[in-house]
């Protein structure tokens, strides 16, 4: 989240299910039971940091 700081350790994937504008995407978190689309950005995101803050790497899929 982003009030706590990320270690090596950390893994976390969400399905990207869309584009929320420009710059953030909406996702669907599996940690959640009935799981919403929500914005990457507020859920994850790290004041001033965009996409970078949020994204530590991605696995696309078709």
């Amino acid at each position: 989240t982003p009030e706590s700081t990320y270690a090596e350790a950390d893994t976390h994937w969400v399905l990207v299910v869309g584009r929320n504008g420009p710059n953030d995407y909406w996702v669907n978190d599996p940690i959640e039971l009935e799981a919403k689309p929500t914005s990457l950005l507020r859920r994850y995101g790290r004041a001033g940091q965009g996409l970078q803050g949020a994204i530590v790497s991605i696995l696309p899929y078709r």
